[in-house]
């Protein structure tokens, strides 16, 4: 068995095992979250990436459609507890206002199925539906089950079913059913204005929130299966809690849907934002200990009653910084979740992900509005011409540059680091991918610690033939603008510097020789 000889980071030694495979699919790593208001307007200016007329593309539509990979897409996104599926179809001159959002969708579910289609990354079943659970009124079930019905049969029956929505789908240009299984029931319905996770496991069943959105949840998981019994369907889960005990709820929560629907979901969905400047309790390190209690509960699950439930990451991002002496809170530098510290936090994250088999794809947050407040692409205005001006916040650029180098692949890396100069357990991370050929690996580092430098030295790899290195650095925390360096290829002697807060992208070519170690098959 070939392994990769191990590189050397200072003190840092991380060796990737070319014949263990970490996650079969890291693409889908890649995803992103996208709100459906992408074609509204404020103030008769529009805040997404289509126009609110028309629904074509706007400059940050086509920046998002040529530059950004698509390989999973969450829809609709942020409104989807007010979202109004049916007034997003059919002519869009014609469609009625959503409810309580009061504009019309232009750029709607058919806009958003024609953007799949021309997605390379990705096919119908990549498209992560929210399900609206309310009725108008935020009245669970009811009409909304009816609706949760009816858009599976908008998506997935043909029109010989003689089913209504199938006809009118049809009707509305697009013959063949789109084929879309992922659907996720609520947003975060464990919310403390929703179900409050904060109640699971109450003595009293009455009280207990888990037990009643789980409740709440059996009709439309029944009824979606009966209109079609392939649906990959998801129930939403706590994301990290600030405390023990709240944490012991969020997993009590998780129990619940787990011991309630047992065979009939297909996964877990977790909303999670990082902060690497306060790793107590927000960094990646204590993210990825929640994600790994998360998996060990769904091995258990998995065991026990022979099923598959995977964990999703609904949506992710850095976190925004809040002052909570307001009511409500006030933002406080809402831009700094996308500036460059924001994006190496989002590499260590990703990097981290590669190495969790049970995580099946992650999106972040969140494309199709730049009025929102994670923006990865910003609004600066409109120029006197009415075309936009925006900045492609450095998190975007981020995944735009791991497009390419982000193989199919992830392969399991051991990383035995040392304690960086904040306090965090780890000052490196690593992720090695490999292409579909077994031809092509990349290795991602990235030094989180925001003040040391590291050294990085790759020792020799026996049939393996260096390609490339960039080195990826900010000028500061706030930074808007990538650095990219070309290094050379053959690393020096004294190794690679990686200095505080860098991404290091290093590309290595089969040397020719054969290999066949069963990637091929994959």
């Amino acid at each position: 068995m070939l392994s990769l000889a191990p590189v050397l980071v200072g003190a840092v030694e991380i060796s990737v095992d070319l014949n263990s495979v970490s996650h079969p699919d890291a693409r889908r790593l890649l995803g992103m979250s996208f709100d459906a208001r992408t074609s509204f307007q404020v103030g008769g200016a529009p805040i997404g990436y289509f126009d609110p007329i028309t629904a074509q593309p706007l400059a940050t539509g086509l920046h998002w459609l040529q530059r950004a990979p698509r390989t999973s897409l969450r829809y609709p996104q942020g409104p989807v507890n007010v979202w109004n599926w049916k007034s997003s179809v059919g002519a869009p001159a014609s469609r009625p206002l959503q409810p309580t959002l009061g504009q019309a969708a232009v750029f709607g579910l058919d806009e958003m199925m024609a953007v799949v289609a021309q997605s390379s990354g990705m096919g119908n079943d990549d498209l992560n539906m929210m399900v609206n659970i309310y009725q108008p009124g935020l009245v669970v079930g009811g009409s909304a089950i009816t609706d949760a019905v009816d858009l599976v049969a908008y998506m997935n029956l043909p029109e010989a079913s003689g089913n209504t929505w199938a006809i009118q789908r049809a009707a509305n240009g697009h013959a063949a059913a789109y084929g879309v299984s992922r659907y996720n029931l609520g947003n975060e319905p464990w919310s403390f204005t929703e179900y409050d996770y904060r109640t699971s496991g109450a003595l009293d069943p009455a009280q207990d929130g888990a037990l009643r959105y789980a409740q709440d949840m059996q009709p439309f998981v029944d009824a979606l299966l009966a209109a079609d019994s392939e649906l990959k369907l998801t129930l939403p889960i706590p994301s990290p809690a600030i405390n023990a005990q709240q944490q012991a709820a969020g997993f009590t929560w998780q129990r619940t849907q787990l011991d309630t629907f047992v065979q009939q979901i297909h996964g877990l969905v977790a909303n999670i934002y990082y902060d690497g400047r306060a790793p107590a309790g927000r960094g990646v390190g204590f993210m990825e200990s929640f994600l790994d209690q998360s998996g060990a509960l769904l091995a258990t699950h998995n065991a026990e009653h022979g099923t598959d439930v995977r964990l999703i990451i609904g949506e992710h991002a850095h976190a925004i910084d809040l002052d909570h002496s307001t009511n409500p809170p006030t933002i406080i530098t809402p831009d700094f979740a996308m500036q460059w510290h924001g994006a190496v936090d989002t590499a260590d994250f990703l990097a981290m992900l590669s190495q969790k088999s049970f995580v099946e794809r992650a999106h972040f947050f969140i494309y199709g509005n730049t009025a929102a407040t994670w923006h990865p692409y910003r609004s600066d205005g409109t120029n006197v011409d009415g075309s936009q001006r925006f900045t492609v916040m450095p998190a975007a650029a981020l995944y735009e540059l791991l497009r390419p180098v982000l193989h199919g692949r992830a392969l399991q890396v051991a990383v035995a680091s040392h304690a960086p100069s904040d306090g965090e357990s780890y000052a490196l991370r690593a992720a090695a991918f490999v292409d579909p050929g077994a031809t092509r690996l990349t290795l991602l580092l990235v030094n989180r610690d925001p003040q040391g430098a590291q050294t990085a030295q790759l020792a020799e790899l026996s049939g393996w033939l260096p390609a490339s290195a960039t080195l990826l650095t900010g000028g500061s925390a706030d930074a808007e603008t990538i650095n990219a360096q070309s290094l050379d290829a053959t690393p020096p002697p004294e190794g690679l510097q990686l200095p505080p807060l860098s991404i290091l992208i290093l590309t290595l070519n089969r040397n020719g020789s054969a290999f066949l170690d069963g990637f091929e098959a994959l």
